[in-house]
């Protein structure tokens, strides 16, 4: 399974976000990959990019988490995941919560990961710095990896 976020121009001339899922028979995940359903969609009023989506489960509730580009930020996504049609899934938004920006700062492009042992969510984002593109090149790295 994969998702991916893209924008297209809705049926009222108004963009339309979409987090989409594809799968693949492959056990390597490496070929035959085909559209499966649309996770999420919205209007689209974030920016001109939306990437980084991520799905997850917290308790008894799921989230999903998507950035945009050219505000650098990440939201929350409130709602719950419910069949909504044969053998496919939706995530369906909880507009009185939904969408929370997860840091006010520049922390961008986060993914979750479980930690088994601990038995806890971590969700890593990244920071980039201020600095010329020549100093990033000399130093070799550029920016952060940070948690909120």
């Amino acid at each position: 399974v994969a998702f991916v976020a893209s924008v297209n121009m809705g049926s009222w001339g108004v963009p339309d976000a979409q987090v989409v899922v594809f799968a693949t028979s492959d056990p390597n995940f490496r070929s035959d990959f085909r559209f499966s359903h649309a996770l999420w969609e919205t209007l689209f009023e974030f920016d001109d990019m939306l990437e980084c989506p991520d799905f997850f489960k917290l308790g008894d509730e799921y989230y999903l988490k998507v950035s945009t580009m050219i505000s650098g930020q990440d939201y929350w996504v409130y709602g719950n995941y419910t069949k909504n049609y044969i053998d496919q899934t939706i995530f369906q938004e909880d507009f009185d919560r939904s969408r929370t920006y997860i840091d006010y700062g520049r922390w961008y492009a986060s993914k979750q990961n479980y930690d088994p042992i601990l038995k806890r969510t971590i969700l890593w984002g990244w920071i980039p710095e201020e600095d010329t593109e020549a100093a990033m090149k000399t130093r070799g790295w550029s920016g952060a990896m940070d948690m909120p």
